[in-house]
């Protein structure tokens, strides 16, 4: 599952960039190994990791932002937790996404997509055997 979001983020056409980050008891943060980019995610965002203090998560408990809150839900629970939110680009122009947190045991994976790109998807669940 590891290899196959970091293939999915790091060639899809779209805005979609692949947080991931270390699966430690969730109380303030965790650290973030690495992001994975789409090319026009790179280019109009960089790097989603670096877009985060000190490169750690925010979990504080279910409290904290941006992306602590869905982190938090997906390491303490059994589903894929999402929300909105917006990201300014590196031109300061403020764009709509969806992130999604899922926690595989191992490594915690936030994912962002532009809004308008996941208006027509479909929900796949993988299951883990």
């Amino acid at each position: 599952m590891h290899a196959t979001i970091r293939y999915y983020a790091l060639v899809h056409p779209d805005l979609v960039a692949v947080l991931i980050a270390g699966r430690y008891t969730p109380r303030r943060s965790v650290p973030i190994w690495g992001s994975v980019e789409s090319r026009p995610f790179l280019t109009q965002f960089g790097h989603l990791a670096d877009r985060l203090p000190d490169g750690k998560l925010a979990i504080d408990g279910g409290q904290g932002t941006p992306l602590g809150d869905i982190a938090h839900a997906a390491m303490t629970g059994a589903d894929v937790a999402a929300k909105e939110l917006v990201i300014p680009d590196l031109r300061g122009q403020r764009r709509e996404f969806v992130a999604e947190a899922f926690f595989n045991q191992h490594n915690l994976f936030v994912m962002v997509s532009e809004k308008k790109a996941t208006r027509f998807g479909r929900r796949l669940r993988v299951q883990a055997s």
